[in-house]
């Protein structure tokens, strides 16, 4: 047995080079460490905010559900005061029908999202159930969101540093190929033992040194060098323009980001006015109808614009915290 080390003179950078190029390895090995973690939390969070606003879309319809019963036996009232007719009646109860079958795909989806945070989050079918069911109001931010310029939140993508790392990577190799061209220096050293007898290992006669340097000279092997650098160089052109492409495409991504926010904040702002100016319009059209001056139609056109806007209003809100 023995123990033998090795040391080479760096002397054309190969050495440098070679760690460069493993350092480089690593970063993209992490880089995509860091994509896998990232693309759970983002999905997470998609998954959380279309939760709690397929939740908000629920209460919307049942909040108009109740409205369209109300007005249902409002209906029936008049009916039987000789105000109204039995179409007002059959539109009223239909009116009810197609709200209320509104909210049985929306339950649906409720537990399937519930599922599938559940599923990102390690955990059995059902298992979150009772933490989420509660309904909440969907994730929103503020007007003016500290997000940077664009430039300055590509360069934190995952994918932009692996491109990056790669780029460095096949940097190196070229390095490492051109010191090939050039004669190695190393110093060896071993030390061992070696007996007839087990009993004679532990003596000093037993023992053998060695030490010396070397020379490695890369003769009559210029072709192969000559193709394993230019091997690597078209690795680094490939890296480069690699580079390039992931750095202007997170680049537009995250530029297109930025108008969707900015677009969507100015969309919700509006369909808040209009979900008030559909409230007020349709108490004003329930005191009409209720006064004999309007007929149902105008009730069901009011209610049917109020929950257009309602659910246009939690969309909006989503896609807006989305858009981040």
């Amino acid at each position: 047995g023995g123990l033998g080390l090795s040391w080479e003179a760096d002397l054309w950078g190969r050495v440098k080079r070679s760690v460069e190029a493993a350092d480089a390895s690593v970063q993209m090995a992490e880089e995509d460490r860091h994509g896998v973690q990232l693309l759970v939390i983002v999905q997470t969070a998609q998954h959380y905010i279309q939760l709690r606003a397929t939740q908000q879309a629920l209460a919307v319809v049942q909040q108009n559900l109740q409205i369209a019963r109300r007005s249902l036996e409002l209906t029936r009232l008049q009916v039987k005061e000789g105000v109204a007719t039995d179409l007002e009646v059959s539109e009223a109860a239909a009116q009810v029908a197609e709200i209320e079958a509104r909210t049985a795909p929306l339950q649906q989806h409720s537990a399937q999202l519930i599922n599938a945070l559940s599923l990102l989050l390690a955990r059995e079918p059902r298992a979150m159930a009772q933490q989420l069911s509660e309904p909440q109001a969907v994730p929103a931010f503020g007007a003016d969101v500290p997000v940077g310029l664009p430039s300055e939140l590509a360069q934190r993508r995952p994918d932009i540093r692996r491109a990056e790392a790669r780029l460095h990577g096949a940097t190196a190799s070229i390095g490492m190929a051109r010191a090939d061209f050039y004669p190695r220096i190393t110093l060896s050293g071993s030390l061992g033992f070696q007996a007839l007898q087990l009993s004679d290992l532990g003596s000093w006669g037993s023992r053998s040194f060695a030490f010396g340097p070397g020379l490695s000279v890369p003769l009559f092997e210029g072709g192969r060098l000559q193709g394993a650098l230019q091997l690597q160089e078209g690795r680094q052109q490939e890296a480069a323009i690699a580079y390039r492409k992931t750095v202007l495409r997170a680049w537009h991504e995250v530029d297109d980001a930025m108008v969707a926010y900015q677009a969507g904040q100015r969309r919700r702002d509006s369909l808040t006015q209009a979900v008030e100016h559909s409230q007020h319009a349709l108490d004003s059209v329930h005191q009409q109808y209720a006064q004999g001056t309007v007929d149902f139609l105008n009730v069901l056109t009011v209610q049917n614009a109020l929950l257009a806007n309602q659910a246009a209003l939690v969309e909006s809100t989503a896609q807006v915290s989305l858009s981040l």
